[in-house]
């Protein structure tokens, strides 16, 4: 794998689903990843607080009231993504893969491990799973990847630079809770894969490995 560091957000009770992502990455042939974890909502008071979620160009404020809402979910796991780049970055890395602990994957081993292999010289940032929401408008780059121009998630995407880490961490913080954000294709060159090799359990059709 050409990244430096794979980084895997959990949370600590989620056992089944990291054995899961173990299997996935044992059929990849990667051993080397750390688990970055999520915060319990329920010995925190951060759920006190409110976020804005964007959706089809339409903001939305979501009262966070209770730990077991989707308000706050969504802020753990942003933490857990803003630790594992703050952690990139402090630790001199130059890039990292991260993946959250439930994605599928794409069932052409050669396929995914192809796209793995490489990744366009001027990205700054790829995402390799993402939520079905595509309207046709991406530029073809080549037959692995495209440029993004689309509304995607953040199960599974890379930082290819130092650059793109420091500007995530010091502009993106108040707003990368999920990281699908439009701005972030207003400053960033952003790359998608044409088929993406991971993605959301809830978007799993015939082409993904199962692990249920």
């Amino acid at each position: 794998m050409i990244f430096e560091k794979l980084y895997i957000i959990s949370y600590i009770k989620n056992d089944q689903k990291r054995n899961k992502i173990k299997n996935i990455l044992n059929k990849l042939s990667i051993t080397e990843f750390e688990f970055i974890y999520g915060i319990d909502m329920n010995i925190s008071d951060i759920y006190k607080t409110s976020i804005y979620d964007e959706r089809e160009g339409n903001i939305f404020k979501i009262e966070n009231t209770s730990p077991d809402t989707y308000a706050s979910h969504a802020i753990s796991c942003g933490i857990a993504h803003f630790t594992a780049l703050q952690h990139a970055y402090y630790s001199n890395i130059n890039n990292c893969l991260i993946i959250e602990d439930d994605v599928l994957l794409y069932n052409d081993l050669i396929y995914v491990n192809n796209v793995l292999s490489y990744y366009p010289e001027n990205a700054d940032i790829i995402q390799y799973g993402f939520i079905s929401l595509r309207d046709n408008k991406n530029e073809i780059y080549d037959k692995y990847y495209e440029v993004g121009k689309w509304y995607a998630g953040t199960q599974a995407y890379a930082v290819c630079n130092r650059y793109t880490l420091e500007k995530l961490i010091n502009n993106y913080l108040n707003i990368f809770y999920e990281s699908d954000n439009y701005n972030l294709y207003n400053d960033m060159k952003i790359f998608n894969t044409n088929i993406p090799i991971f993605i959301d359990p809830i978007y799993n059709n015939d082409l993904f490995y199962n692990y249920n």
